[in-house]
């Protein structure tokens, strides 16, 4: 168990030095990552506008990053609580099992990228589609 809470810690180290690179590279904005969805389709996905949405928001412009892309600002914090609960389990060596209650979240949050993918596609609904910089 402890070579395990040692192997998830260098692990999350060289996560956590990758973010600071990728950080660096978006506020310099030499960092511009394609959507292959886009390319294919021509249609936005529930992510696209989320780097630049990031990069509003280290600017400090929390206002313009949220109306980049809504969607991201409601997903990733609840994504990211799941990733954590299960790294942790996993270095304490426990599986982490998803409550029903969590189960039912997630789902609602991928229903609601559905949604947000179709209405932001439709004309009419231009306000959601992300906006050029």
């Amino acid at each position: 168990m402890k070579r395990r809470a040692i192997t998830v810690g260098i692990l999350t180290l060289a996560a956590g030095a990758a973010g600071v690179l990728l950080v660096y590279l978006m506020i310099n904005g030499t960092l511009r990552v394609p959507c292959v969805f886009r390319a294919c389709t021509g249609l936005y996905c529930p992510g696209c506008g989320a780097t630049r949405a990031a990069r509003l928001l280290l600017s400090g412009d929390i206002a313009a990053a949220v109306r980049m892309n809504p969607y991201i600002f409601v997903a990733a914090p609840i994504l990211l609580y799941v990733i954590i609960r299960y790294i942790i389990g996993f270095a304490a060596g426990r599986t982490y099992r998803m409550s029903t209650a969590m189960q039912v979240v997630l789902f609602l949050v991928a229903a609601a990228g559905i949604i947000f993918t179709i209405l932001r596609n439709i004309p009419g609904f231009e306000f959601l589609a992300p906006a050029q910089i």
